[in-house]
């Protein structure tokens, strides 16, 4: 069955704006709204939502169910400038990878980091060779014991070609590594600069693509020509890498002896291939993918922008899974994915920059559609059986995956809990970050810290914040987290009810007192 609905992250919770939740019990988040607008709850395959949207208030890595409720809000734990936020697996268990850095042009300084079922980090990597690690990709391969990242670095070049001719030019080299997880050893490097001449790319030096110095201007090591823009990175069976040059259109199949470019797949007539295309083309794309090779065919799997905002080959982006031929050289589109854009029902989703494409294990697709913070999900056929909206019309997300999840936070669960006055019912919020084995919540009331607790009731979890109103005034407040089975999680620490005083109580409800923005 499909259900059509809107806004469904709405609790009991205050809806301060159209652009984000609160909670009562954790009301210093502001949590970006997470709007469904298609859910086909038999066709969709199970998992929570990852994503970290930028260019809201609290920008930062978020967990959702597909319902829209909020799961997990790392803004206060992780910060904002968040990418590749995404379940993995670290030493056989269930871990979270994500980086997180400072944005610098196109690019990220920052660091990959892995956390456990506990929020809390286990693994961290700074640097590759002396360069930065790269937002555009932390890939954490082979049951989480090696992880490829991308870099750059600015090497110098010789670019009279580009009408730098009084001086030596300043090339960005796209750099990608393999390194082993538990040791920070690396296994493998590679280097643009050594194997793809500039003239093989396409993006023009010293052009803003829609954001400031997107190429660079090739005069300085701080402002490099970015001929190449390495965004994705995965590893074959065989050994050998795919890497992704955004700005060359082009797929290239990296030897993991030598660093040697064993094939190129380029996008579209612009820039050399060594396959032909099978009546289709791809460009500027993003998130390259190995699905599964044997001797004679490799099928991967791309985000293809379709533009950079000067060039473009379709009037649509779209998810694409590709067959390679590795004896005739021809590559054909086994599967395209679009997604219409629900603010123009006349048209699908066109983004130039991020996004990408994750094959689900039951044969579904799920898609960020990058510029759009949009995530979909379709079936093998392309039909379109979720779609849900991150913030508002302005906010970006650069990936977002969907996937299983158990968390169990160090922290104790948050509560809310007020009375009009001491002759009126006790109104109680509970919620604990991150927790997803909570099943209900049980509910106590006392009349002092130190005497004894009294049960009040047990209800249902009802999305990320649950209430309860106790019949009568209960002067103090625990609430206790239980498992489907009635096992404790945790407890909140006692919490004094808040009840308003004569001058305030007029302006107050049942529920909460409002806030204010002056003084009297």
């Amino acid at each position: 069955m499909i259900f059509i609905f809107y806004l469904l992250s709405i609790s009991l919770a205050l809806a301060e704006s159209d652009l984000y939740t609160t909670y009562l019990s954790r009301p210093e988040l502001k949590v970006p709204l997470y709007s469904v607008s298609v859910n086909d709850e038999v066709l969709t395959s199970p998992g929570y939502i990852f994503v970290s949207p930028t260019d809201v208030d609290q920008a930062g890595p978020y967990i959702y169910d597909t319902q829209g409720n909020l799961i997990w809000s790392g803004y206060a734990s992780v910060g904002s400038n968040v990418a590749d936020f995404q379940p993995c697996q670290y030493k056989g268990s269930e871990a979270i990878c994500y980086y997180h850095g400072v944005q610098a042009n196109a690019h990220a300084i920052g660091q990959a980091v892995i956390f456990d079922s506990h929020y809390v980090a286990v693994r961290s990597g700074q640097s590759i060779f002396g360069s930065p690690v790269d937002s555009h990709e932390f890939n954490v391969i082979e049951d989480g014991t090696r992880a490829l990242l991308s870099g750059y670095t600015a090497v110098r070049r010789d670019l009279s070609n580009y009408d730098i001719t009084d001086g030596q030019g300043w090339l960005s080299s796209g750099i990608a590594q393999e390194i082993d997880v538990t040791t920070g050893e690396s296994i493998f490097k590679w280097s643009s600069a050594d194997f793809v001449d500039p003239e093989e790319c396409i993006a023009p030096i010293n052009k803003t693509l829609g954001r400031p110095m997107v190429t660079g201007d090739g005069l300085t090591p701080g402002n490099a020509y970015d001929y190449f823009y390495i965004n994705s990175i995965d590893k074959t069976s065989d050994g050998d890498y795919l890497v992704s040059g955004r700005h060359c259109c082009t797929i290239y199949k990296i030897s993991g002896v030598d660093g040697s470019i064993i094939w190129k797949l380029g996008g579209y007539d612009a820039v050399d291939s060594d396959f032909v295309r099978d009546g289709f083309n791809f460009s500027f794309q993003h998130d390259i993918r190995v699905v599964s090779t044997n001797s004679t065919t490799t099928v991967i799997s791309l985000f293809d922008n379709a533009s950079d905002l000067y060039n473009e080959t379709s009037t649509e982006s779209s998810g694409k899974v590709i067959a390679l031929d590795n004896t005739t050289m021809t590559a054909t589109l086994v599967h395209s994915y679009t997604a219409p854009n629900m603010t123009d029902n006349s048209t699908n989703i066109f983004t130039a920059y991020m996004g990408n494409l994750q094959l689900l294990s039951n044969g579904n697709a799920f898609l960020a559609w990058g510029g759009h913070a949009v995530v979909t999900e379709h079936t093998t056929d392309g039909d379109l059986i979720y779609y849900a909206a991150v913030g508002n019309d302005s906010t970006t997300h650069y990936r977002a995956f969907k996937g299983n999840w158990t968390g169990y936070p160090l922290d104790t669960p948050a509560v809310y809990t007020y009375s009009h006055n001491t002759s009126a019912p006790t109104f109680i919020a509970a919620s604990w970050n991150g927790a997803t084995e909570t099943a209900s919540w049980k509910f106590y009331g006392g009349s002092n810290r130190t005497g004894e607790f009294t049960a009040l009731g047990t209800v249902e979890r009802t999305g990320f914040e649950t209430n309860y109103t106790a019949a009568g005034y209960e002067p103090y407040v625990v609430v206790e987290a239980l498992t489907a089975n009635g096992t404790s999680l945790g407890k909140s620490v006692i919490t004094q009810t808040f009840v308003p005083g004569d001058s305030l109580t007029d302006y107050c409800d049942d529920v909460m007192c409002p806030e204010t923005d002056h003084y009297s």
